[in-house]
């Protein structure tokens, strides 16, 4: 069509990736490449899985990139329970941030995280109290390593109010709908 603005796409201008992989976008927007011209943004913001029965009370999650894991009810089967996986979900979410923000200086030489909550019943069903995530970083001496220590707290902080999509959620609470399919 004579006249119409020229579209540009995520092909031409593929969207630039942060230090922690082509997991974690900076951005998806062709801003730079905005000036008089229109743009169709392909939103990467959906994610999914796929969650598939392999036996009683066990169920294999797949993502779209093929990474699977497994989960069970507990007791004597080694798989994650949901609410394992909700907690590995918030742990996993933090570590990921507070490793891109303190690594920038240094690697460190300890790195493992805890989390723990309480599941309770009450008048308002099953859920999990108390969540708390802990973590362990420790950094070589030196000036670096130094620098890196001064920025875990800052990190962590930066990872529960801002970052780490999986705990935000927790917090603001996000409305979840079922559906039957079939």
């Amino acid at each position: 069509m004579p006249g119409a603005p020229r579209v540009a796409s995520l092909a031409e201008h593929p969207p630039r990736y942060d230090v922690r992989g082509p997991h974690r976008r900076v951005t998806d927007t062709l801003s730079e490449h905005c000036s008089g011209r229109v743009f169709v943004m392909t939103d990467h913001t959906l994610r999914s899985v796929e969650l598939t029965r392999i036996g009683p009370a066990r169920f294999k999650a797949t993502n779209d990139r093929g990474g699977e894991t497994f989960m069970g009810v507990g007791g004597e089967d080694p798989d994650f329970t949901p609410v394992e996986l909700l907690l590995a979900a918030i742990a996993g979410c933090g570590a990921l941030d507070v490793e891109a923000i303190t690594h920038k200086r240094v690697s460190s030489t300890t790195f493992a995280v805890h989390a723990e909550g309480t599941k309770v019943r009450d008048d308002d069903g099953n859920h999990l109290t108390g969540l708390r995530i802990s973590f362990d970083v420790a950094f070589p001496d030196g000036p670096e390593g130094d620098a890196a220590r001064d920025r875990v707290q800052g990190a962590m902080e930066m990872s529960r109010d801002r970052l780490c999509t999986v705990s935000r959620t927790v917090q603001l609470g996000a409305d979840v709908s079922y559906e039957a399919t079939s």
